[in-house]
């Protein structure tokens, strides 16, 4: 579905006026993005850790609370009487009278009452001085995770962001989580750590042809939607046309069309050197070869074993090929900022991968939520992976104060892998739009061969 923030908020009947999008910049209400129908209106309380604006109203309204000494003499007593008749419910002090509790409790709603009646004068004197109530304003969430927002808001709740060298994200709309757990971590001058960066390949790029013996032949795309391309011969995924004519097949071919890295794959590692120079972060990028050779491995399941470690050999041999493509773009780019410290995760980097199953493995024994993710086992293993590398600075680094620096097509993940690792990690999310191809029409990663666009390789090749 391409659509715009302009366009989600007439859908939702949700007046420019009214929502806390009036200030954004145009090019960031009108951007196309690209994203599923999983759109929902929000309100500006929900939303007020995650937008400068609204962190403004929100402050003059306590600022205008915290002022009437009536309000806060009332907050105290009210905490001073709920102390005493905690304390006496436990009996931990001297036995309190039926009189005296009593009295206690009748100030106590008195005290509630009054409260209630101070409250409403205080937020028509917050109306008044805002000129409307802020409270009212509505956003937008995705996924019931991020919330809609853009590139400008975000550097005024985030300043030391106007020094970002990246031009090319001004008018960018961006989806949000946990903004204000960045701010605290980075005003405390807390370590942050940044994970971050491409996918292994896109839509037809890299092919399974799969020949039977009676000369006929069916082609699927390999990435993880398992496309058979031959629509009129069969609706199967990969791994059901496997099993069903694994008598069948007379060979197996893989072939990789993939030529060099995209720019939506270069800036996404790029954001990630840049952002982590300027905050001072470091770095964890992973290359999910890992995740898309189990991947494989289930989908060629049905298929005899010696066979199958064959096949594997060969789809392994091309998914390090990509890998290279992306280690000398990630050289390349690390030049540029030298103070960044980073590690990348990738099928042939054994000690990191070593140390990445060892440090995950506590969080998987004691998280029921594991559970739910799938019943296939080949395919759980994988997407188990790709969530939890998103906690990879937490287990390479020891860092607790993580920023995912992702694509908006990560929201999942990102919300799944702090399910699992709960308090044991603060998971803030910047995710950035998927790229629309020369097309108009898809993504760069879904687009056709010939929208794909590669940038100039020879740059960027690992030697």
């Amino acid at each position: 579905m391409i659509t715009s923030i302009r366009k989600l908020l007439q859908k939702h009947e949700i007046p420019m006026g009214e929502s806390v999008y009036q200030e954004f910049d145009e090019r960031e209400l009108d951007y196309l993005i690209t994203i599923g129908d999983f759109v929902e209106a929000a309100n500006a309380e929900k939303m007020s850790d995650d937008f400068y604006l609204l962190e403004k109203e929100r402050n003059i309204e306590n600022e205008i609370f915290w002022n009437c000494p009536e309000y806060k003499e009332n907050e105290e007593r009210t905490r001073e009487i709920n102390k005493k008749l905690k304390m006496k419910s436990s009996k931990s002090t001297e036995e309190m009278s039926e009189e005296e509790e009593a009295g206690l409790r009748a100030e106590r709603k008195q005290l509630a009452a009054r409260k209630k009646e101070l409250t409403k004068e205080l937020l028509l004197e917050t109306k008044q001085r805002l000129g409307y109530v802020w409270q009212e304003q509505k956003g937008l969430r995705y996924k019931s995770t991020v919330f809609l927002s853009g590139y400008r808001d975000l550097k005024k709740k985030l300043p030391i962001l106007s020094k970002l060298d990246l031009e090319h994200m001004e008018g960018l709309p961006l989806f949000v989580s946990n903004i204000h757990l960045l701010t605290k971590a980075l005003e405390e001058q807390k370590e942050i750590g940044i994970v971050g960066g491409p996918c292994l390949f896109g839509m037809d790029e890299v092919f399974l042809h799969i020949y039977l013996n009676d000369n006929t032949g069916v082609d699927f795309d390999c990435s993880c939607g398992r496309r058979c391309l031959n629509e009129t011969k069969t609706e199967d995924t990969l791994e059901e046309y496997i099993f069903r004519h694994r008598k069948e097949i007379r060979s197996i071919k893989i072939e990789n069309r993939k030529t060099g890295v995209t720019r939506q794959e270069y800036d996404s590692i790029l954001y990630v050197f840049a952002f982590a120079d300027l905050l001072k972060a470091k770095v964890v990028i992973p290359l999910p070869d890992i995740s898309y050779l189990k991947y494989m491995e289930s989908d060629l399941s049905g298929l005899d074993e010696a066979y199958r470690r064959e096949i594997m050999a060969s789809f392994q041999t091309e998914c390090h090929i990509l890998t290279d493509y992306y280690l000398g773009v990630i050289e390349t780019i690390a030049e540029s900022y030298p103070k960044v410290e980073y590690q990348v995760l990738h099928e042939r980097n054994k000690e990191l991968c070593s140390l990445f199953y060892e440090k995950r493995a506590p969080f998987l024994q004691k998280s029921s939520y594991i559970q739910k993710l799938t019943n296939v086992s080949g395919r759980k293993d994988a997407v188990i992976d790709y969530i939890t590398m998103l906690a990879l600075p937490y287990y390479v680094y020891g860092i607790s104060n993580i920023l995912q620096l992702d694509s908006v097509d990560e929201t999942d993940s990102g919300r799944k892998c702090k399910k699992i690792h709960k308090k044991e990690i603060s998971l803030s999310q910047i995710l950035y739009p998927e790229y629309l191809s020369r097309d108009g029409k898809h993504t760069i990663y879904y687009a056709p061969q010939e929208y794909k666009d590669y940038l100039e390789q020879e740059t960027f090749k690992k030697e």
